[in-house]
């Protein structure tokens, strides 16, 4: 069942101003192996302010890639939004 207000959370981490969040969201994306969240960890990894932030985000980019077998460049078009209930069951 997904959790809506765990969703809502972790998206607002993925963009929160403190650099300490960003990287825990992703952390948390990493871990979960959220798939649906490609577009807005690739984004991250272009655009954000902050240098770690960016890497990490990279290398949680190459981490979902291992376990999909296909890159997350051909997938993000179809990735901005978190979302399967499979995926947020766990938190």
């Amino acid at each position: 069942r997904e959790s809506p207000k765990a969703r809502e959370t972790l998206l607002g981490m993925l963009e929160d101003p403190s650099r300490t969040h960003r990287i825990s969201a992703l952390w948390v994306v990493e871990q979960l192996g959220l798939q649906s969240a490609i577009g807005q960890v690739q984004a991250i990894s272009r655009h954000d302010s902050d240098t770690q932030v960016r890497q990490r985000a990279g290398c949680v980019l190459k981490q979902l890639e291992r376990r999909s077998g296909t890159p997350a460049t051909s997938r993000a078009g179809d990735a901005n939004a978190l979302g399967t209930s499979l995926e947020l069951q766990a938190l």
